[in-house]
Formats: C-alpha cells, structure tokens, sequence
C-alpha cells in the first residue's frame, strides 16, 4: 500500500481545525461551531489523495513484478509508452464533483442544474439557429 502521505494528513488536519471554530458567548450551549461542508470537502479531498497514492503505488508494484518476469530489471531506462495521467485526471475530477455534489444543499443543487439546463438550451437554439433548424420542436413549416 502506498501508506499514508504525510502533506494529505496535515492538510486533513488543517481543514479540519479550520472547519471547527470556538462559537461566540452567546450562541449557545456547545463550544463549537462546525462546518460540516467543509470538513466533507476535506475528508473527499484525504480518500481521494490517499486512493490515488494507493493506486499508483499498486500499479508500479504490478508493473515491477512483470518486468521481473520477463527478466528485465524495473530500474532499467526504457522508451515510455503514453501515460495514464489525462485518464487519472478526468476520473479524479469526476470523483470531486461528484463529492461536491453530495455535500451542497439540495436547494443550491437544484439551482445549479437549472442553470446548466438553460445553458444547454440556448446552445442548442443557437446551434439550431446557425443550422437554420426551428427554434423548438414544436414548429411546424407553412407551405
């Protein structure tokens, strides 16, 4: 295993000191103030750092290991064949907006995705209306 990164941990700890506040004097019983957003993003951010370190360690592990088996010494410079870093990148930053998803209000959700709706609605018009194609499905041509 790719064992535990120590900048991910002070980074852990640091997001969780933050989210954490001493509350005022007069708001209450509890001594705290937390941010449950905040430490959910912090805690996503750990899992993801630490299953990505977990993944890569795997990986050149496995790859060591068969480059023995053929009877080639891992440490040995060879021409590099392309990288799985872009398809790293894309699933990770799937993996965090997903996480960022799951931790916004419900209500803030649904305004983001009437956005984008709109959004994509009026890249369709546009691209309909430099197609010369109706404006809506529900046109109908005279003549």
């Amino acid at each position: 295993m790719g064992g535990l990164d120590f900048g991910a941990l002070l980074d852990l700890v640091n997001g969780i000191i933050e989210a954490t506040k001493p509350k005022d004097e007069g708001e209450g019983q509890g001594s705290l103030q937390i941010d449950y957003k905040k430490i959910g993003l912090v805690l996503l951010t750990f899992a993801g750092k630490q299953g990505m370190s977990w993944f890569l360690t795997n990986r050149r592990q496995k790859k060591e290991a068969r480059l023995l088996a053929r009877g080639i010494r891992p440490d040995s410079r060879r021409k590099k064949r392309g990288g799985k870093l872009l398809r790293g990148l894309v699933v990770s930053s799937g993996l965090g907006l997903v996480g960022y998803l799951l931790v916004m209000k419900p209500e803030e959700r649904e305004i983001l995705f009437k956005n984008i709706n709109k959004v994509v609605d009026e890249t369709l018009s546009l691209v309909n209306e430099v197609q010369g194609k109706p404006y809506s499905n529900n046109y109908e041509k005279n003549g």
